[in-house]
């Protein structure tokens, strides 16, 4: 489960941004973190980059030193 924590970007990523993804219904961003294999939300934003922080504040707050931002 470690080793699934401090992943880098998938290839498929579009946003650039880890934890970013744009969610047409809202028309905003939208933060998400996968815990234990399970997706859980964290909000909608209004850039790709204010998504990918509230991303790194849960990563930090999930998963300490194996955290990993990109």
């Amino acid at each position: 489960i470690q080793n699934s924590r401090n992943a880098g970007l998938s290839r498929r990523n579009k946003s650039g941004f880890k934890g970013a993804s744009f969610y047409v219904p809202a028309g905003k961003w939208r933060a998400y973190i996968c815990i234990e294999g399970q997706r859980k939300y964290l909000g909608y934003f209004d850039t790709a980059q204010a998504a990918h922080d509230e991303y790194c504040r849960a990563a930090r707050e999930h998963f300490g030193e194996f955290a990993r931002a990109s």
